[in-house]
């Protein structure tokens, strides 16, 4: 865990095609709330500068959640 000292990966932050493909969320809001969580780097896929621009935009636009929001 973060708080030992431990790296802690966040990986597959879009839940595959699922969420996405579902509409209950957007990618930018799965973004943020990966970046919300404890690990030490969340990793993206970024195969387009489409999605490049994503990451940059969610990481310009994050603001710690609350419990709501989470």
């Amino acid at each position: 865990m973060v708080k030992d000292g431990t790296g802690v990966l966040g990986m597959k932050s879009l839940g595959d095609p699922f969420i996405l493909d579902s509409k209950t969320a957007t990618a930018i809001e799965c973004l943020h709330y990966s970046l919300n969580l404890p690990t030490s780097t969340v990793i993206t896929g970024i195969e387009t500068m489409e999605r490049l621009e994503q990451a940059f935009e969610a990481v310009r636009t994050f603001k710690t959640m609350t419990k709501a929001q989470v």
